[in-house]
């Protein structure tokens, strides 16, 4: 049986495979937790499914869904990346500037040659790395959610006692 057989299953039948059950792992743990609860499938998350991982930089959002690279990151980015997400815990929402196009000014700088360039102003594609680069964890799920490796998520709407 796995985590996936949960969704559809009544809940007679999950509470009687829950009263079964006499290991204590994950799955026992899924079924006792859960009772009354509808459950759906997971549409993929980096929990369940390793290829819903990317590596680069920090795409916004929650910043504990991003795992700064020790060597390609600073002790300031990592110490940053710490601290933003203490505080996504406390409940507060921090901010970092996230790659994007944006618009630009004129910038004027000198080549290898010492020539004088000017790149033109208007919209450009701004790469930030905030928190150095790292693997960014990726859900499916139109909330956000990660299913905790299991293959199922909670259902949408009421929970039914």
């Amino acid at each position: 049986m796995t985590p996936r057989s949960l969704v559809g299953m009544t809940m007679g039948a999950r509470k009687r495979r829950a009263l079964s059950a006499q290991e204590d792992d994950a799955l026992s743990r899924l079924i006792r937790d859960p009772i009354g609860q509808r459950l759906r499938p997971c549409p993929g998350c980096a929990d369940c499914d390793p290829c819903m991982s990317s590596y680069g930089s920090f795409y916004g959002g929650d910043p504990r869904r991003f795992t700064p690279d020790e060597e390609c990151s600073t002790d300031q980015e990592r110490e940053l990346h710490r601290k933003h997400c203490e505080e996504w815990a406390r409940g507060e929402r921090p901010s970092v500037k996230v790659s994007g196009v944006e618009w630009v000014d004129d910038i004027t700088y000198q080549d290898s040659d010492g020539k004088t360039q000017t790149i033109k102003a208007g919209h450009k594609l701004v790469e930030r790395a905030a928190y150095g680069l790292g693997v960014s964890r990726l859900t499916d799920d139109d909330s956000g959610r990660f299913c905790d490796g299991s293959g199922v998520l909670p259902a949408k709407g009421k929970v039914r006692r």
